[in-house]
């Protein structure tokens, strides 16, 4: 199957929707956008990587707070 068969595969998103890979899942995608990784990798990237930060404000602001709803130990 190739790439065109996959995207029939995936489900379709609002274009305002921001989802993240589940917290067990494996990576699905090598592309830096927020659906190929998980919350608190996104929040990661977006922390050190200034550009990503810049270009994909919604996302860092949604992945940083998930982490901060995130129960400290």
């Amino acid at each position: 199957m190739g790439f065109a068969g996959l995207l029939v595969l995936l489900p379709a998103a609002r274009a305002d929707e921001i989802r993240f890979v589940p917290d067990h899942s494996p990576i699905a995608c090598r592309a830096i956008l927020p659906q190929c990784f998980t919350q608190q990798g996104w929040h990661r990237l977006c922390l050190t990587d200034p550009v990503i930060a810049q270009a994909h404000r919604l996302a860092c602001a949604k992945a940083a707070a998930a982490e901060m709803d995130e129960p400290v130990d």
